[in-house]
């Protein structure tokens, strides 16, 4: 497992039924230009927020929108919802929708169950993961890499 991350589908979670339910990753930050993240011009990405915002916002925001596009099918995504742990694995590419929303679809949709087909509860979650939770940005690296693909495993 490359990278794992939490992920918050939208604000006030307004994207979690539709994302679960389609196998789709989905991103705000509308107005930030397509074309410097599908270039990869990261510094230009924090600069464009960070006139909205400040520095430390604009490198954040940059920082999140980088995990986004730039993660392959070795990286995990996982959020909480309904009382479960669900994962999946994106796919490329990043498409711009007509709302400047980002949108990936991922490589099966959305699981809700680890490699021997056990439910993953929240209940089973180890507080480290629990807390990604609480996480009020968007996306958050998840600290404990070997937890997770252990809990994934079903070990």
């Amino acid at each position: 497992m490359e990278g794992a991350y939490y992920i918050r589908l939208g604000e006030r979670r307004i994207w979690e039924r539709k994302c679960l339910r389609d196998g789709s990753l989905l991103l705000g930050y509308q107005c930030t230009p397509h074309e410097l993240c599908v270039s990869g011009a990261w510094s230009e990405v924090a600069a464009f927020w960070t006139q909205r915002r400040n520095k430390a916002t604009g490198t954040r925001y940059a920082n999140q929108i980088r995990i986004f596009y730039e993660s392959d099918e070795s990286t995990t995504f996982v959020t909480i919802a309904r009382g479960r742990l669900y994962w999946c694995r994106p796919a490329e590419p990043v498409e711009l929708l007509e709302c400047g929303c980002r949108k990936r679809r991922t490589v099966s949709g959305w699981r809700d169950t680890d490699a021997r087909g056990h439910v993953l509860a929240v209940a089973r979650l180890s507080d480290g993961l629990r807390v990604a939770d609480r996480f009020r940005g968007t996306i958050r690296r998840i600290s404990d890499r070997a937890e997770l693909a252990s809990l994934l495993a079903g070990e």
